[in-house]
Order: C-alpha cells, then sequence, then structure tokens
C-alpha cells in the first residue's frame, strides 16, 4: 500500500506491524494460560491444605457442643436434686406440723 503523500512503500512496514502485533498477542494469550493454569493449582492446593483444618475445626466444634450438653445435662441434674432436697425438708415440716396437730388434739380430747 502506497501513501500518496510519501514517496515510500509502506506494505513491508504495515506487515511487519501487524505481524509484531500478531505476536505479542500470542505471547498475552500464552501468558494468560500460564497465569491460569497457576491460579488453578494453588486453588487445588489451598483446598487440599485446607481441608484438614476443616475437619479439625468441625471435630472442635462437635466436642465444645458434646460439652456443653453434657454440663446442661449435669445442671439439670443438680437443679433436680435441690428442688427433691427442698421438697423432701417442706413434707418433713409438714409431717412434723400434722404430728404435733394431732398429738395435741389428741391430748386435748383426753383431757375432756
Amino acid at each position: 500500500m502506497r501513501d500518496p503523500a510519501s514517496k515510500y512503500d509502506l506494505t513491508s512496514t504495515e506487515n511487519l506491524l501487524n505481524r509484531n502485533i500478531s505476536n505479542q498477542g500470542d505471547k498475552l494469550n500464552a501468558s494468560i494460560r500460564e497465569l491460569r493454569t497457576s491460579i488453578k493449582e494453588q486453588s487445588e492446593s489451598i483446598a487440599t491444605l485446607s481441608k484438614p483444618l476443616i475437619v479439625q475445626r468441625r471435630q472442635f466444634c462437635k466436642e465444645i457442643a458434646e460439652e456443653i450438653a453434657l454440663n446442661n445435662r449435669i445442671e439439670r441434674d443438680r437443679a433436680k436434686e435441690q428442688r427433691a432436697d427442698k421438697i423432701g425438708k417442706w413434707m418433713v415440716i409438714l409431717m412434723t406440723t400434722v404430728i404435733i396437730i394431732l398429738t395435741v388434739f389428741k391430748l386435748h380430747i383426753e383431757s375432756l
């Protein structure tokens, strides 16, 4: 292709520039592919490394949940025992009071 304002033929320069641009594009595509591959490998590596941590975290959560459940059961049993003790004490007081009242009532009736 000849520039009308120029006395030089620009075809060879244009072809050289097109080839150079094409080569740069190919290099860029190759670099992008390598970068994708590297990112994919790193993602797989991270997934592999994080798997034991995830398992360990689940195990810790399970242990904590079991410990909390055990503590809740212990606390509930302790509360039941305290309630039973209070009820037992009130029953003893009530029965003692009833026996005293009946004894006083019997003595009163016998004295008549």
